[in-house]
């Protein structure tokens, strides 16, 4: 009888770890997710700032090189 009753609360015991490992692998990955969404948006207006910087370098020297023509 007195395995029986350990065995069931061992059952339980093992019950409620599962439903907190659980919990805590949502949350887990409720956070991560948002810390990807947070990266994305990061690298997203990185790249649109290096593209405007490219934009200004090219239009840079397209303005030199018209520039350097009429001189010449």
């Amino acid at each position: 009888m007195d395995l029986l009753l350990f065995s069931s609360y061992d059952s339980k015991a093992d019950e409620i770890q599962t439903k907190e490992v659980e919990i805590e692998r949502q949350n887990a990955n409720s956070k991560l997710e948002k810390v990807r969404e947070s990266m994305k948006g990061m690298l997203e207006r990185e790249t649109m700032l290096m593209r405007g910087r490219l934009a200004d370098t090219l239009n840079a020297r397209t303005c030199n090189s018209e520039s350097e023509r009429s001189n010449a």
